[in-house]
């Protein structure tokens, strides 16, 4: 679930399924054994915080008893990390997001492209890719003007608030319900603007339209973005390409100016994939 953003926001493997992964065999249930696995390790990346055994079933729906086996095998290969009876990702996981970033061709061949539009526009420039019924920063490149807030690669972000609507404005109706769902309540920004779905629906249809989005200080206070999409040769949105600017520096206006010089860039980078 999305949860509505604040400004600091915003199944398994066994030792028989790890010998299989190693080996290249495949054996019945071992599919099944690595997906508990992953929910495992993913439950513990949107948790927030250290969880108890018992809240890692919870939110996998796996009983006690299997959550730990796969926890201990987890532990031992260091995906894990278990301390004061809770758990926690290990190390194993920085060196996977190393090696993600070393080896994304999408956020290699953006760099360049980041890093003109940051000195050109003294701006902050961030690249983000969807994730399920979230966005995810991948890149980032800082401008002159620093922001209010950090907002870290990796860092999952709502669709439904700032510049994650580019990437709404593209769904279907039937994924934008998904959303809705998933999202649940009464959606508002940081400055407690309340809208309903059929509000979000209307602004998406408009956003799709005109080929970008400003957002005013709907996720964090005191900034503004300007979003544009990236696309592929097929023309399916990729990535969004954002602009990012404290309030004082930049007005709506200033950001909608740059809408060309930032939609060049993306198509750019659309072409390079």
């Amino acid at each position: 679930m999305i949860a509505a953003p604040t400004h600091n926001e915003a199944e398994t493997m066994t030792e028989t399924t790890l010998a299989e992964a190693n080996d290249g065999k495949t054996r019945p249930g071992g599919m099944r054994s690595l997906e508990r696995s992953l929910d495992v390790l993913e439950a513990l990346a949107h948790a927030g915080q250290p969880q108890r055994l018992v809240d890692i079933a919870q939110a996998t729906g796996l009983s006690p008893a299997t959550a730990l086996r796969i926890l201990t095998v987890l532990e031992r290969r260091q995906f894990v990390i278990a301390e004061n009876l809770r758990y926690r990702l290990g190390v194993v996981n920085l060196v996977t997001s190393y090696a993600f970033t070393r080896d994304d061709t999408l956020s290699s061949h953006a760099k360049r492209f980041m890093q003109e539009l940051a000195a050109a526009t003294g701006l902050s420039v961030a690249l983000q890719v969807r994730y399920g019924l979230q966005r995810v920063p991948i890149a980032r490149v800082s401008g002159k003007d620093p922001l209010r807030y950090e907002l870290p690669n990796g860092r999952p972000l709502p669709l439904h608030l700032g510049a994650g609507k580019v990437f709404a404005a593209y769904m279907e109706r039937p994924e934008f319900d998904a959303l809705m769902d998933a999202v649940g309540g009464t959606m508002r920004t940081i400055r407690g603007d309340v809208f309903t779905p059929d509000d979000l629906w209307q602004e998406l249809q408009q956003i799709r339209a005109r080929g970008y989005h400003v957002s005013e200080e709907e996720r964090a206070i005191g900034t503004r973005s300007l979003g544009v999409p990236v696309t592929d040769a097929s023309g399916d949105v990729i990535a969004i390409l954002a602009l990012l600017s404290p309030t004082e520096t930049h007005t709506r206006q200033d950001l909608e100016a740059l809408v060309p010089e930032v939609t060049r860039a993306a198509h750019a980078i659309g072409r390079l994939t």
